[in-house]
């Protein structure tokens, strides 16, 4: 069964506004084990433009390598350290740090310390935090399938 592709183009979203998102306004997504999601702008509230999240990844947490077909991504490290490995660099990126990922790069990244990270990150465009919304609390597989539909294709361990 070939699986749906979604749309990411902006959907007829009303007139961008101003808006604030605060921390009660946030329901954290267990996505990956390890990684929990909070979703701070979505696509849907800017046009399309950009989503934000805020991800929380405990120690020992990461993602397989991967590769976004339609987004840039762009990681800020507020807290701890993440080892990322982006094309055939590998390299830690530290508080204060920002991590451009352009899209079609393939990457992966690993909390290898004993502390958590706390990090913000921006796709462009937006809509993707819809695929965060489907996978919270599914199987590696169907996170895969899921992640496929949304232009995502995980390509390694």
């Amino acid at each position: 069964m070939k699986p749906q592709i979604v749309s990411l183009r902006p959907q007829n979203s009303p007139v961008r506004r101003p808006f604030v998102t605060r921390v009660d306004d946030i329901v954290p997504l267990d996505t990956v084990p390890g990684e929990q999601v909070s979703v701070c702008v979505r696509g849907a509230d800017v046009g399309g433009a950009y989503t934000i999240l805020r991800s929380l990844i405990v120690p020992d947490g990461a993602v397989p390598m991967h590769i976004h077909q339609n987004e840039d991504e762009v990681f800020h490290i507020i807290e701890g350290c993440l080892h990322f490995h982006i094309g055939k660099a590998e390299f830690n990126a530290s508080p204060g740090a920002t991590v451009v990922v352009p899209k079609g790069a393939a990457h992966a990244w690993r909390n290898m310390t004993e502390a958590r990270v706390l990090a913000l990150i921006v796709f462009t465009p937006g809509g993707i935090d819809r695929m965060f919304d489907e996978i919270a609390g599914r199987s590696p597989r169907d996170i895969e399938l899921i992640a496929l539909r949304y232009g995502t294709i995980v390509v390694g361990p």
